[in-house]
């Protein structure tokens, strides 16, 4: 539910800004905003993972990667705080990197999911890639975009893999994480300000 969400949420502004991935002039990475590049870096991990995962027979440890990819990472933090970005009216430069960033966040799952969950996988891949076989007809050029069951399994790419990056997202996620749990529990509303937050440093 969470991923057809996430992919709505890019179907729809996608749609409204008519736009298309045009795999020959995409923002470079490394030109790319702090929060792209940290989504970017934690999918080229749960590339490593699953297959690791896949190549040892345990398809159930690798759904439960794609899963905690999709709910924590992708969705609950990487969408919900590049909101604004999407909402911006004309295709800037950054807008334009979450689109990029977002797609290629939704193909590689759409791909690594594919073993076991061959049917929705295979929905979300068609439509995702849709513009792309038209390109290629319209071209004439070799369709690739057929099926994703016929693809090669995507491999990570260790250049755009930021181990010191992914870790200091990871103590932000956890504090934040903290916070709400403080805040729940003393009744105060998310909405509110605080005044400050205290975060003692052990090491």
């Amino acid at each position: 539910g969470t991923l057809y969400n996430t992919y709505g949420f890019y179907a729809m502004y996608a749609n409204v800004d008519r736009f298309v991935i045009d795999e020959q002039n995409l923002v470079p990475v490394k030109q790319r905003i702090e929060l792209d590049r940290w989504i970017i870096s934690k999918l080229q991990t749960l590339i490593e993972e699953v297959t690791a995962f896949y190549e040892t027979f345990e398809p159930h440890r690798a759904a439960r990667s794609i899963e905690e990819f999709v709910d924590e990472h992708l969705s609950n933090w990487y969408v919900r705080l590049s909101r604004r970005r999407f909402w911006r009216g004309e295709m800037s430069e950054d807008k334009k990197a979450a689109y990029e960033t977002l797609h290629e966040c939704l193909l590689v799952v759409t791909q690594l999911m594919s073993p076991v969950a061959p049917f929705f996988s295979e929905w979300m891949y068609q439509n995702l890639t849709g513009t792309l076989r038209e390109k290629a007809i319209a071209n004439n050029t070799p369709l690739r975009w057929n099926s994703v069951h016929l693809t090669e399994l995507t491999r990570a790419e260790k250049q755009n893999q930021d181990k010191a990056l992914e870790e200091r997202m990871d103590l932000a996620q956890k504090i934040s994480s903290m916070v709400l749990s403080i805040r729940k529990k003393e009744n105060i509303r998310v909405r509110q300000p605080l005044q400050r937050i205290q975060v003692p440093v052990l090491d």
